[in-house]
């Protein structure tokens, strides 16, 4: 399975950088959102076997990527939706599976997700979503005010589901699906509802790991370093977590569990 890895960011950040380059069994690409110039940051020589990208926000509007991350950071075009378009138009057939990732998650090591590569081989998402307590039906017009979903134009019918995508592993199959849905509509719809709802209408595969069940909307779980934190050595070891916006404390965490 050939598997690589898509960090989205506003603009690099030493401590993720350097974090990547010890990666060994994934192709690394940094999705650079920011229309500055980075070159300082990206030609350093300790970063050369990561690949930098930017995209022209046209180049998004054209093919239809835009509004994937409106509801989050009030933007047309996001990096999400110029990493979407990477792998499903630019390169639709390098990879058989994406790992796509924001900058405020925290995982230990490389090896967490090889982990869950080997658990779930042909899943088309691995992401924590519970399709069941998310089902939107047909006649569920209660759900109308729930959640977000007054605010997301689906133009799908019914069922439509939601989960947390701050990491999600996508395949070439889901992405050629959210291709299609991009040409067809013009324009996609929030990541947190759009990928487990494609995913549903093409009737793909999905898995919601027990290790993706720390990556939460907010958690209080992160304000501080606690001792009951560093106590719960088994979670950090094996569980993957959102959000740790504070670079410093991700570099910390990895100091003290990996020595």
């Amino acid at each position: 399975m050939s598997c690589a890895i898509c960090l989205i960011v506003l603009e690099p950040n030493e401590v993720y950088l350097d974090f990547l380059t010890k990666f060994s069994s994934y192709d690394i690409y940094i999705m650079i959102d920011s229309k500055k110039n980075q070159t300082a940051i990206t030609t350093k020589e300790k970063y050369k076997t990561l690949n930098f990208v930017q995209l022209f926000e046209q180049q998004c509007i054209n093919n239809g990527f835009q509004n994937v991350n409106y509801i989050g950071v009030k933007k047309v075009v996001s990096g999400w939706d110029k990493a979407l378009l990477l792998f499903s138009v630019i390169i639709p057939l390098k990879y058989d599976h994406v790992w796509f990732i924001e900058d405020d998650v925290f995982f230990l090591k490389e090896q967490l997700l090889k982990n869950l590569d080997v658990k779930y081989p042909n899943q088309d998402l691995v992401a924590n979503c519970d399709f069941d307590k998310t089902k939107v039906t047909k006649n569920d017009n209660n759900h109308s005010n729930d959640w977000l979903w007054p605010n997301i134009d689906i133009q799908i019918e019914k069922p439509y589901y939601a989960g947390m995508m701050c990491i999600a592993r996508m395949s070439r199959s889901l992405l050629q699906s959210i291709r299609w849905y991009a040409t067809t509509f013009k324009t996609l719809f929030f990541l947190e509802a759009l990928f487990p709802t494609i995913t549903s209408h093409f009737s793909l595969s999905y898995a919601n790991p027990i290790e993706l069940e720390t990556v939460t909307y907010r958690d209080i779980f992160f304000d501080e370093l606690s001792d009951t934190f560093y106590g719960d050595l088994d979670r950090v070891d094996t569980h993957i977590f959102h959000p740790m916006k504070d670079l410093n404390k991700h570099e910390e965490l990895r100091g003290r569990f990996l020595k």
